[in-house]
């Protein structure tokens, strides 16, 4: 069979793997008595990080999957700032002593749709709640288009060393297409004024799959990449998941790319990004060969989490925010994702856990066979789980798509293993299913 109809005959939905198990597999929460006892533990002694969900914009991108509520009240924003401090508190309160962060991420949302008053609100309650490093990274996602002087200003007071900027796409009729339009020259300005206040690490967020995009089009992108020179890029699919996003169904004014067309995009901006001097790291991130991404990479200390690939070393995250998740050494806990709801849960002076999932040992030895695989495209395999999925990845082996020996995967053909990879890390996710309404294709 040639590659491509092997691709098509693997092409189902299945997990982007950010966590194992994933998240459709936790279960509803009787309390947050498990999740304040996991963080009593001794082992929370040594660094953590943290994942801040700031849920608001200010108008809705039409391929968006995140958690976000379109808003410009201020009203709002201020009470959700509010309970977001009060959450922090609160687990302040329960926990008794402060633990040692080396790692924040702003997510969203935007990031920058809060005041500058009220970034630095959070800000100030993070380091009273919590130890920071000296040399903690601390990142925000920015929206280009409705960054202000100010809240630069206020990023690079307040510690912020490393930002991501949506950019999605440069080419003006794709940018129609999404109801998301920001011109080159914004970006560039923003991204002008970004380093001059000292942030130098800079990440662009890029995405394939959208309406309207072809070779030549993306080709003027990855130009205009390259005369912008961020240290890292994410170059992610476009997941159309209109079951779960309506909004999505906005896209369908216009024509998206057949899952060929799909192929030859990834291949084509996989080529081109490393061309100019990036380097291709698991099936959707890029690093300029001195950026710490790149060399924890070459040095197998890659690690991926909710936010994708990440140099965090912490063995626990916590999520604070409304549908943020706490990935624990001992299990996962969801934030309630319905702001109104997660409000109403700090006005009860409770901990707004929703679901939760208590990690076995099989899930663990899971987890590392699967991230190992997303980050590095192989893994070594425990005897006992060999046994009993060696007979499943006999026709992957027979396509050619995976090379087996020794209780060790790996994929065969590096050009395609950012198309394989989600599809082999499947076969060792014990709980997953093919459901049509649940992920988007690989391809």
């Amino acid at each position: 069979m040639e590659v491509r109809d092997i691709i098509t005959k693997y092409n189902f939905p299945v997990p982007r793997y950010t966590s194992y198990p994933t998240a459709p597999n936790f279960k509803v929460a009787s309390s947050d008595v498990i999740y304040t006892d996991f963080l009593r533990e001794d082992k929370f002694l040594s660094p953590i990080s943290l994942y801040i969900h700031i849920p608001f914009c200010p108008e809705m991108c039409w391929y968006c999957g995140c958690n976000t509520q379109i808003t410009k009240r201020e009203d709002l924003i201020e009470k959700y700032i509010y309970a977001l401090c009060q959450e922090m508190d609160l687990l302040s309160n329960r926990l008794g002593r402060k633990l040692t962060v080396n790692h924040i991420h702003f997510g969203g949302g935007t990031p920058n749709s809060i005041s500058v008053n009220e970034f630095d609100k959070v800000m100030q309650k993070i380091h009273s709640i919590f130890n920071i490093l000296p040399d903690a990274e601390i990142a925000a996602e920015l929206d280009p288009r409705t960054l202000s002087d100010e809240m630069i200003d206020c990023l690079a007071r307040q510690g912020i060393n490393r930002v991501s900027l949506g950019v999605q796409d440069f080419d003006l009729e794709v940018q129609k297409a999404i109801h998301r339009v920001q011109p080159y020259e914004l970006v560039a300005e923003k991204l002008d004024k970004i380093r001059n206040a000292g942030i130098e690490a800079v990440n662009f967020d890029l995405i394939y799959g959208l309406p309207c995009q072809n070779l030549i089009k993306m080709h003027d992108t990855i130009q205009k990449v390259e005369k912008l020179q961020p240290n890292r890029l994410s170059v992610f699919a476009y997941a159309h998941v209109p079951w779960m996003k309506s909004h999505q169904k906005m896209i369908a004014k216009n024509p998206v790319p057949s899952p060929a067309s799909r192929l030859e995009l990834m291949l084509f901006i996989n080529s081109e990004l490393k061309n100019i001097g990036y380097q291709m790291i698991g099936i959707d991130h890029f690093a300029k060969p001195d950026d710490k991404m790149a060399i924890a990479y070459k040095e197998k200390k890659l690690h991926r989490n909710f936010q994708g690939y990440t140099t965090d070393t912490a063995q626990n995250l916590i999520g604070l925010g409304a549908s943020s998740i706490s990935k624990l050494d001992s299990g996962y806990f969801q934030n309630e994702t319905k702001i109104s709801a997660y409000q109403d849960f700090i006005k009860d002076v409770r901990l707004p856990i929703k679901k939760e999932l208590i990690l076995t040992e099989e899930d663990k030895r899971r987890a590392r066979i699967i991230e190992q695989i997303m980050c590095y495209f192989e893994a070594d395999i425990p005897d006992d789980i060999f046994l009993s999925i060696k007979d499943k990845l006999t026709p992957l082996k027979e396509d050619g798509i995976i090379i087996l020996e020794d209780r060790r995967v790996s994929l065969q053909d590096l050009k395609y293993s950012p198309v394989f990879a989600r599809i082999l890390a499947s076969y060792f996710d014990k709980y997953f299913k093919i459901a049509e309404n649940r992920h988007a294709k690989a391809v």
